[in-house]
């Protein structure tokens, strides 16, 4: 069986209350550049990957179709959320929901936006 992961970011209408409106458009670009390079990294490994983006407003249910439409290996939850004091109930709402819907699922925290794959193999070897 071939492993699957969940990556959760921040939604990118979110960006501009993290850093600002000045630094907002770079700093999209740097993550959706470094989800494209982590994308291939899954790839490369052989495994499946999909991205989610997450607003601080939205219900659980969209996650909830995701995670119940397979078997998840691991779900990352990105740093943007859990640094954030601000999407702190989302990210708590977002850890009870996978825990809830697919227990089965290893949480993995990456440290940037870039180092996804650096989480995965903390739990899974190759």
């Amino acid at each position: 069986m071939t492993l699957a992961f969940l990556l959760i970011g921040i939604s990118w209408d979110q960006f501009s209350s993290m850093v600002g409106e000045e630094k907002k458009d770079e700093m999209i670009s740097k993550v959706k550049e470094a989800l494209a390079k982590g994308e291939e990294q899954f790839k490369e490994a052989g495994y499946d990957y999909e991205f989610l983006e997450y607003g601080p407003d939205e219900s659980m249910d969209r996650l909830t179709k995701v995670l119940e439409s397979r078997t998840w290996s691991g779900v990352c939850i990105g740093n943007g959320i859990r640094s954030t004091k601000q999407f702190t109930t989302l990210f708590e709402a977002l850890v009870n929901t996978i825990h809830e819907k697919s227990p089965q699922s290893r949480l993995l925290f990456n440290t940037l936006q870039d180092d996804t794959m650096v989480a995965v193999r903390r739990w899974f070897t190759e």
